[in-house]
């Protein structure tokens, strides 16, 4: 029979060396993954890149791709999507991921195991807000799954089974930020002076938050409109 060894993450590096001698010995070598394809959130890459580098021929053969099947029925208008594979799993690592992608236009695909789903749906949430997403479990399967909800929606699902296998999300990119003009901005602000219950720090801290403005240029706006109509009073903060 055909021998076999293991191939891993851990062991990637010198395992990748030891394939590397049988190929420049002749031999040929065939990397499986157990489910899904190597490379592509599974280890692979490292022997990948060495084979380059010894100018080694490799052909891939393509198998079953939860990815693809979940774009497929993801209904995305302009095949717009970004393909990260797992989140980090620490906590703190995985917070900062998603803090970088927060301002991402295009569809955010992750793979998910099921031990880590509360959690990286919790930080989603959090992080993200509250978005659209298709969740995918159990592909081609006979429990196949698919649901379109809001990320508040599905953990709270998530709460209340067992989940099992593993999760292909696929998350709405970011909106486009709201456009506001400064005579509206001017607009808002005299409305907040002219109620008489907010202070030019909470005018400006609201309108900065809401349309995602500096707060230096929506200060200056807010320091002329309340001077003009202060009539030499003092200005509150």
């Amino acid at each position: 029979s055909t021998p076999t060894f293991s191939y891993y993450k851990e062991k990637e590096q010198s395992r990748s060396d030891k394939i590397i001698a049988k190929l420049l010995a002749g031999q040929d070598v065939a990397l499986v993954s157990d489910a899904g394809t190597p490379g592509i959130s599974d280890p692979g890459s490292v022997l990948v890149q060495k084979t380059i580098a010894e100018n080694i021929r490799v052909e891939p053969i393509p198998g079953p791709s939860s990815l693809t099947a979940a774009l497929s029925v993801a209904g995305i208008n302009d095949n717009s999507f970004v393909f990260l594979g797992f989140a980090p799993s620490r906590k703190k690592q995985r917070q900062d991921f998603l803090h970088s992608l927060n301002q991402e236009k295009k569809h955010l695909v992750f793979f998910e195991a099921p031990h880590r789903l509360q959690s990286f749906l919790h930080d989603c949430l959090a992080i993200l807000g509250d978005r659209k997403l298709l969740w995918c479990r159990e592909l081609t399967k006979i429990h196949e799954e698919l649901t379109r909800d809001s990320l508040s929606a599905v953990l709270s699902q998530c709460k209340d089974k067992k989940i099992k296998g593993e999760s292909v999300f696929i998350i709405a990119g970011a909106a486009d930020e709201p456009k506001i003009s400064d005579s509206k901005i001017a607009e808002l602000l005299t409305t907040y002076k002219e109620s008489g219950t907010t202070s030019l720090k909470d005018a400006v801290q609201s309108i900065t938050k809401e349309f995602k403005l500096s707060r230096s240029s929506v200060y200056k706006q807010a320091l002329k409109i309340w001077k003009e109509t202060s009539n030499g009073n003092n200005i509150t903060e």
